[in-house]
């Protein structure tokens, strides 16, 4: 009896332990968060509706809808959805530049309240008349006036004897392998820009039914002289005070070096007078453990009396007469005056 009586005594003092409260519940429930097309034909396309429903008590709105990739096309209804309102989110999936097994996602972001943003998944098997192996040719980390060669080679029947390669002829040489049958290979040009690589090689069987293949070529060409390190975060600076940060550029072959420049920006704005805020000396160019290196120390002097400021940009100096530059991202809060450091 004494339990029944602490527990109505409970139950009296905090009624929410007694009913669920689901008004602030706002909840878009979708019948499935992933549709398998299947196999497809490469070239072909697919179109599949995720139904969802509004469970909870107040409105839902879909703000947007992202898809990671070009190949997939969403319509979806960008408005509030009441309770018990039933809607449809449209995703199309075009299999033109794809082989063999592909999955895509698509995000779809609500006002929901605590609730993460969906996730939506399609997938398919797409099988193709022709069809490049590997699937993808990856040149790695290239030094600028190296030449390293990847092959790759054509598998399946084709309609022409000889397939129609198209690339970007400023970056890529792609040459065919006479000792090999269907294969090709691909390597740089010379004045190809230092940088991430990110192209195309189109092979064409000039078959109007069969949609050209596309092959992608990444990698990064690398310059003959790097940095030490790629990120500079000189942390928080306070009024009239000063802090110093030491890196060097290093390379396996002698080099030359030019003035450095600054591209900063304080809140978000480009600093004309940045010069004031930033020195940068260079020292002097030493053979250090079978390699060059050139000692660059960055200073960072906060003048900033009255505002402070958030303080992001690139320190770069160009190298090889001009030829290179290197660059390093810098970091950091140039504190106001009447802030203190934790």
């Amino acid at each position: 009896m004494q339990k029944i009586i602490i527990l109505m005594l409970i139950i009296l003092c905090y009624p929410s332990m007694a009913k669920t409260e689901v008004h602030d519940i706002r909840q878009l429930a979708f019948e499935k968060y992933l549709h398998d097309f299947g196999v497809m034909e490469r070239g072909g396309k697919k179109t599949v509706k995720f139904k969802f429903t509004n469970e909870g008590a107040k409105p839902v709105k879909i703000l947007a809808t992202h898809a990671g990739c070009g190949c997939t096309v969403v319509d979806a209804p960008i408005k509030a959805f009441e309770h018990g309102d039933v809607g449809f989110i449209s995703v199309e999936f075009d299999a033109a530049d794809h082989v063999g097994k592909v999955l895509k996602t698509i995000m779809v972001v609500t006002d929901e309240n605590s609730i993460s943003d969906r996730i939506l998944t399609v997938k398919a098997d797409v099988k193709s008349s022709f069809w490049a192996a590997p699937p993808i040719v990856d040149l790695g980390g290239v030094v600028k006036g190296s030449k390293p060669i990847k092959s790759f080679s054509l598998k399946g029947p084709f309609k022409s004897n000889e397939p129609k390669l198209d690339f970007d002829h400023r970056i890529l040489e792609v040459v065919k392998d006479n000792k090999k049958p269907m294969t090709y290979q691909v390597s740089l040009r010379a004045e190809a820009p230092i940088g991430s690589i990110r192209t195309v090689v189109w092979i064409d069987d000039e078959d109007p039914a069969t949609p050209r293949l596309k092959l992608p070529v990444v990698g990064a060409i690398l310059g003959v002289v790097k940095a030490s390190a790629e990120d500079i975060d000189f942390g928080s600076v306070v009024p009239k005070s000063s802090k110093s940060v030491s890196l060097y550029l290093k390379s396996k072959v002698k080099f030359t070096f030019g003035e450095p420049k600054l591209n900063i920006f304080i809140n978000g704005e480009k600093d004309e007078d940045i010069e004031k805020y930033i020195d940068i000396e260079l020292g002097t160019l030493r053979s250090v453990h079978s390699e060059f290196r050139l000692p660059v120390k960055i200073k960072f002097t906060n003048l900033l009396i009255e505002a402070g400021g958030a303080v992001h940009g690139q320190v770069s100096v160009p190298v090889q007469d001009g030829k290179e530059v290197v660059s390093v991202n810098v970091f950091g809060v140039f504190l106001e005056s009447n802030m203190r450091l934790n």
